[in-house]
């Protein structure tokens, strides 16, 4: 079953709740935004839907400060301890940035929701906290399960690609034989080794049922 990872963005009640705007007046928000300002791709992708958003509600305005990769999370981390948390940040499920949606600091979302649940991918609603509490949406789906292979290195050691893990396994032994490395992932970030390895040792490869029990 394959594992979707997402990037997630939510609106948050912080510990004061802004006043509200009078009529004539744009409702002002701070926003902490997850985006690459060197990637073009990722630039063009965010400003095609903040300014879809600011075109359907001409009166709300963003003060944005942007973030990526764990400079952005060492920064989120040290504002929720301080307690200056934006009015929009991008969060993620579970534990990634779990010192926000686990501390009573992120606003239930799924008030809001009902009636909506046709709008979102499958997953997309999954409750993460009591009573159905849901903090955070998905903003992007990423597939982070496709192995990539040396085909001419494998012909060379007589190996095709492998089908199961099992064949996978025996692989590797001959062609550690050989003085190579049989799997290299990038590691400056934690994200790979979790999106990419041990998400396909588990849930990918025993299913969502296994992997709640195994919890």
């Amino acid at each position: 079953m394959k594992r979707m990872v997402v990037l997630c963005l939510s609106l948050v009640l912080v510990l004061g709740m802004f006043q509200a705007a009078n009529a004539a007046d744009k409702m002002k928000l701070t926003m902490y935004a997850y985006v690459d300002q060197a990637d073009p791709v990722n630039v063009a992708n965010w400003e095609a839907v903040l300014n879809a958003f600011l075109a359907a509600n001409p009166d709300i305005e963003f003060e944005i400060e942007y973030g990526f990769s764990e400079a952005y999370h060492n920064k989120l981390q040290t504002m929720a301890v301080g307690g200056q948390l934006p009015d929009v940040m991008f969060l993620w499920p579970d534990k990634r940035t779990g010192y926000v949606t686990g501390k009573g600091l992120i606003k239930d979302l799924s008030p809001w929701l009902k009636g909506h649940e046709a709008e979102f991918s499958a997953g997309s609603l999954t409750a993460q906290g009591p009573n159905g509490a849901i903090y955070e949406l998905p903003e992007q789906v990423t597939d982070t399960h496709v192995m990539f292979v040396n085909e001419k290195l494998l012909k060379d050691l007589g190996l095709t690609f492998p089908k199961t893990f099992d064949e996978l396994l025996v692989q590797g032994e001959k062609i550690k034989a050989a003085g190579l490395i049989p799997i290299a992932m990038s590691d400056k970030d934690g994200w790979p080794m979790q999106s990419c390895l041990l998400s396909t040792l588990t849930e990918r490869a025993g299913g969502m049922e296994w992997f709640n029990k195994a919890l």
